[in-house]
């Protein structure tokens, strides 16, 4: 029975390990909530400043481990005492990131403590490990303080993958990845060692490590997430990548849906309404950090004195919307307005110097440099509700005037609202756009983007009474890096009219070029570790495990 369900498990050979206990306690660490490059690269730069070997291969290890090359973890906590935590973040690690972006520990600080306290349970090496592991009353007594420590998580998601990284390919230490796996099979709770046994003789049946099924076993569980049946697949994987942002990040509850589902009352990535006490509008969970919720509590009643639509469902528990990760870029680049300046300027092409102000007659219209959910007075322009999710006025090196226009798009598609024409006429032909190509646009679901290229130009010109035009526009929609469909309405968009210059930019493009600056390096992290699938290369199955 066992062995024919691990037969349908993913088993993954182990190539390499880190070298030193420390570098584990950092991988553990570090790797949760935040893409997994990231993470090795601070592994290394301590592996680098401590003068150590960082990885061995698998079958190579005694060149390193149970030597007197090999680090131990006392040394390592010793370092982090004389840098304290903030040099050591920033000087050392050259990472920042929080345990929880949004009001967590230094992670610097969470893996210190990991190593402060297996030290004080007796692991200082590799050859510490099994001893412990053996030991059911210290290992309880271990793992209970380990738990205390920031962002552990409730699943126990960072616990596991520790003992995971600790681990040789013959012990594993069943955690509660394998318990679940394991009683879903069985029907019943194993023991800690019949658990331990029975995956080592499965292993062996399957011609494979105890670890690597281990690791198999984990990888199952973890990725393994409620279903909504209506879902696309598409729809279903970035869902189920909130759930564990969720579940493993934020270490929150799941929520109850905004609109009943014929599947489901609660959703995996529905954050919960109130938890602890505390509501998800006061806590600010579903954004990615705390210039991003002060903006967004700042801004909602000026959107609302606009007559603009804010959902606060949708903005602060829906995980899935494209609102809350609008306002959680608006909202960190204005905090940091010379590095948004230059992220800007590289996407767009323009040399961008300056924010500008568009005065809209001075009302809650007005748009001061960038701005989440901003649309000009509607009897000037279109005369309908269109608005952008992000719209930026801006002055270049030359002194023009530019507004750059933005629609985001996640997992939610294009408004199926058809455009009616007869009502767009002049707007319509000012962009050079005739019947025929606009019955095209319409045909193919292009209606939502299109109204934001009639509203654009219309804001270019200074609208029906001309008042304040500018001298550059440019209308992007920003959105998820494998989504063509939103790509091919951009093109098609270009193709069909060319007065209005547009623009498809990539969230993972714009991630990168955001992490260049120091300032949003931290941040572009985490919220690609939070918006951005993780690849092969990239999952969390690296050189460390």
């Amino acid at each position: 029975m066992v062995t024919d369900a691990a037969s349908q498990l993913i088993i993954r050979p182990r190539t390499r390990r880190w070298a030193h206990l420390s570098l584990c306690a950092l991988d553990a660490v570090f790797s949760i909530g935040a893409r997994y490059t990231s993470t090795v690269r601070t592994c290394e730069r301590y592996a680098a400043a401590a003068k150590l070997t960082a990885l061995v291969d698998v079958g190579c290890e005694a060149e390193v481990i149970g030597t007197d090359a090999e680090q131990p973890l006392s040394v390592f906590v010793g370092d982090m005492i004389v840098s304290g935590p903030e040099s050591f973040a920033a000087n050392v690690l050259r990472n920042r990131q929080r345990t929880s972006p949004r009001g967590g520990v230094l992670k610097s600080v969470a893996a210190a403590r990991y190593a402060e306290i297996l030290v004080g349970a007796g692991v200082e090496r590799y050859a510490d490990v099994p001893s412990l592991v053996a030991d059911e009353l210290r290992l309880t007594s271990v793992e209970a303080q380990l738990r205390e420590v920031p962002g552990n998580g409730a699943s126990d998601i960072r616990l596991g993958y520790l003992w995971m990284l600790l681990g040789d390919d013959t012990m594993i230490k069943p955690d509660r990845m394998v318990h679940r796996w394991l009683g879903e099979v069985i029907g019943r709770r194993l023991s800690d060692a019949e658990a331990r046994d029975l995956v080592a003789a499965v292993a062996a049946e399957r011609g494979c490590t105890a670890w690597e099924l281990d690791h198999a076993i984990w990888e199952n569980q973890r990725f393994r997430r409620p279903v909504i049946g209506s879902d696309t697949a598409t729809v279903r994987r970035h869902r189920a990548h909130q759930g564990r942002w969720r579940d493993e990040v934020l270490d929150l509850p799941v929520g109850e849906a905004i609109r009943p589902q014929v599947t489901a009352s609660i959703v995996d990535s529905m954050l919960p309404a109130v938890h602890d006490g505390a509501s998800a509008a006061d806590a600010g969970w579903n954004l990615m950090s705390e210039a991003a919720v002060a903006y967004t509590r700042a801004r909602v009643p000026v959107v609302q004195a606009a007559e603009g639509v804010v959902e606060t469902d949708r903005l602060w528990r829906n995980m899935l919307s494209s609102q809350p990760l609008a306002f959680s870029l608006v909202g960190e680049l204005r905090a940091h307005p010379d590095a948004a300046l230059a992220v800007l300027s590289e996407l767009s092409g323009h040399d961008l110097v300056a924010f500008d102000h568009i005065g809209a007659n001075g009302g809650a219209w007005a748009l001061d440099g960038m701005q989440a959910e901003w649309a000009p007075p509607r009897h000037e322009h279109t005369g309908d509700r269109s608005g952008f999710d992000i719209a930026a006025a801006l002055r270049a090196s030359d002194g023009r005037r530019v507004l750059i226009t933005i629609e985001v798009k996640y997992t939610d598609r294009f408004s199926t609202k058809a455009l009616e024409a007869e009502r767009y006429v002049e707007a319509l032909s000012a962009v050079g756009l005739d019947t025929a190509a606009t019955a095209q646009l319409v045909k193919a679901g292009a209606s939502q983007f299109l109204r934001s290229v009639l509203l654009t130009n219309s804001v270019l010109h200074g609208g029906r009474s001309g008042v304040e035009p500018l001298d550059a526009v440019l209308a992007v929609v920003l959105g998820r890096d494998d989504d063509s469909t939103a790509r091919e309405i951009v093109e098609l968009v270009a193709a069909k009219q060319t007065v209005v210059p547009v623009a498809w930019w990539a969230l993972g493009t714009f991630l990168n070029i955001a992490s260049k600056h120091d300032e949003l390096a931290e941040w572009a992290d985490a919220v690609g570790a939070r918006y951005l699938l993780p690849n092969a290369q990239d999952a969390l199955a690296g050189p460390g495990v």
